[in-house]
């Protein structure tokens, strides 16, 4: 399941965490959660639990369920990250976050099939410095 996570500053709110649908469905869906920061993780679970993404994340229509889990401590830790370095960070946004299936099936499987691969992928991040953008 494809994710985004970001955080940037509202000039009138500040310090804002953004979850949503991600991946080519960002700009079609209009999917997505702000919050202030800091967060909880209660508040990003109830973020998610706003979203269509969280009936995805749960193996819509027979589909794998993903690891929420893992989207939500992305997301923490993003939001902690981007309090911590606001100073220079203008803007952070990870899309796609490849949120990761859990079940045991051959597709999620590790080198231990025992063992399934949980958790998510930053396949793509952008930094807007505060003097300009760079990419990760």
């Amino acid at each position: 399941v494809e994710a985004i996570v970001g955080g940037r500053s509202d000039p009138f709110y500040g310090p804002l965490l953004l979850i949503g649908s991600g991946g080519v469905l960002v700009e079609l869906v209009n999917d997505a959660a702000l919050r202030l920061l800091p967060v909880c993780p209660e508040e990003v679970a109830a973020m998610i639990d706003d979203l269509r993404l969280a009936r995805r994340l749960s193996g819509f229509r027979g589909g794998l369920a993903a690891d929420r889990a893992a989207l939500e401590a992305a997301a923490l830790a993003l939001g902690r990250f981007f309090l911590d370095h606001r100073a220079r960070v203008k803007e952070i946004e990870i899309n796609p976050l490849i949120v990761r299936s859990i079940d045991g099936s051959p597709r999620a499987a590790g080198p231990d099939p025992a063992k399934p691969r949980v958790g998510a992928i930053a396949v793509d991040v952008r930094v807007l410095w505060q003097g300009g953008v760079k990419e990760a």
